[in-house]
């Protein structure tokens, strides 16, 4: 039996500009604490978002990594954003206030944008992200339709099957030529909630017909590469912002 595992071992290749501002982006920094730097990060990243990230397209969110080869560095999360937002220039203060109480603390690695594919999103009623399963994949090319029109597929019954779990997809607006195309995730409200058994491949079954999940599985590896999977734990006490990522 195929494992709900491998779906989740997944943001659609879109164009690369913004057609318009009706739109959600995420701005997202990896930042790793320097070796006997921990404390001071934290302490700086929480001061820094207090000070500077508090609403709008300015609001922050954290999460750790838990699990790959970025295990225990943090990704700082900013927005929901558009590109129009960099048009504003940061003050003086403000980049020195990241340059001495942050930077000054970590190795800063990948700057990416995230930019959710429209409609392809599923979020429970009063739903409260605390885990994220996130995982990467290479489309492959004049496949984006299709892989599109499967990850409808995967919208459909979330919805119809009222899942616990949430739900979003979203496309590398800057992709750097590593292959991570999009990025599908799956958020729990705790860990705990990762040991329920959701019936993933019985409901999906029951829904589209007999073997419906095992066709799903065999034509998404035929429009996609899986390129890494990742843990995230939201950092509660760095974040301000209420979405989920």
């Amino acid at each position: 039996m195929k494992s709900m595992l491998f779906l989740v071992a997944l943001f659609a290749t879109s164009t690369l500009f913004a057609q318009d501002n009706d739109y959600t982006m995420y701005h997202v920094i990896n930042l790793k604490a320097k070796a006997g730097h921990q404390q001071q990060l934290m302490q700086g990243l929480k001061a820094h978002n207090e000070k500077y990230h508090q609403e709008g397209a300015s609001s922050v969110n954290v999460w750790q990594i838990r699990s790959g080869p970025r295990s225990a560095s943090l990704n700082w999360v900013q927005g929901p954003l558009t590109w129009a937002h960099f048009d504003e220039e940061l003050s003086d203060e403000h980049l020195a206030d990241w340059r001495d109480n942050v930077a000054a603390h970590a190795e800063v690695g990948e700057w990416e944008y995230w930019r959710l594919v429209d409609g392809m999103q599923y979020i429970p009623e009063g739903f409260q992200a605390r885990v994220a399963q996130i995982t990467y994949w290479d489309i492959h090319e004049d496949k984006n339709d299709n892989a599109r029109e499967l990850t409808k597929k995967v919208v459909e019954f979330m919805k119809e099957s009222k899942m616990p779990s949430a739900y979003q997809m979203y496309s590398n607006q800057a992709n750097s030529g590593d292959g991570k195309d999009w990025a599908m995730i799956f958020f729990n409200g705790s860990w705990a909630d990762r040991d329920q058994d959701s019936e993933w491949e019985t409901k999906f079954d029951e829904m589209y017909g007999h073997g419906a999940w095992d066709d799903f599985l065999d034509d998404w590896r035929d429009v996609t590469d899986f390129k890494g999977n990742e843990l995230h734990a939201l950092m509660t006490d760095l974040s301000v912002a209420d979405d989920q990522e």
